[in-house]
């Protein structure tokens, strides 16, 4: 595997609190980011990582849809899609994706984990990410195209109920109705 920080920016991770274990994480994690190709030109993520004010409150060692280091990759391509998003907005929001089912989750099938989504007055933008926060797709959803949203509290798993919050958006698009589990 291909090593994305210098010697001086690992230095620079770790004076911001960051384990050799934590930087071998969030260097694979890049690997995988520049795997494939995506439509968001962030420039150099090493030095946007780099420039991370609050960057010990995102070190973590959790593991989402198999991506180490998470939240630092999440908050360098939010913040880009926020700093080059221009039109107004009345509402922002990050939501994760759900699943319907208990069905094992696809995020190694460059599927859609997470959407950036931005409420405008005339339509709903979604930025589409997969579990790398590359981007899959951008969407701009006309409002009288939203058929309606509800609201979902529990799903039952092996005859036990789960708290599970999220919110279905059914949309209208070409003359179908699909469903965004949000």
């Amino acid at each position: 595997m291909k090593e994305y920080f210098k010697d001086f920016q690992k230095a620079e991770l770790i004076k911001k609190g960051m384990s050799d274990e934590q930087i071998r994480a969030l260097n694979e994690s890049i690997h995988l980011y520049y795997k494939k190709y995506t439509k968001l030109d962030i420039g150099c993520i090493e030095e946007k990582i780099l420039e991370l004010d609050n960057l010990e409150d995102l070190i973590d060692s959790s593991i989402a849809y198999g991506v180490g280091q998470h939240k630092i990759l999440r908050k360098v391509v939010t913040d880009y899609i926020d700093n080059n998003f221009s039109s107004k907005f009345f509402y922002k929001g990050l939501f994760y994706r759900t699943i319907r089912s208990a069905a094992p989750d696809y995020w190694d099938m460059g599927g859609t984990s997470y959407y950036r989504a931005f409420l405008t007055e005339s339509k709903l933008k979604l930025y589409c990410l997969d579990n790398f926060f590359r981007l899959v797709e951008i969407k701009n959803i006309d409002l009288k195209n939203i058929e309606g949203v509800s609201m979902f509290d529990h799903i039952k798993i092996e005859g036990k109920i789960i708290n599970i919050y999220y919110q279905i958006l059914r949309i209208k698009e070409n003359n179908i109705s699909n469903d965004y589990y949000m």
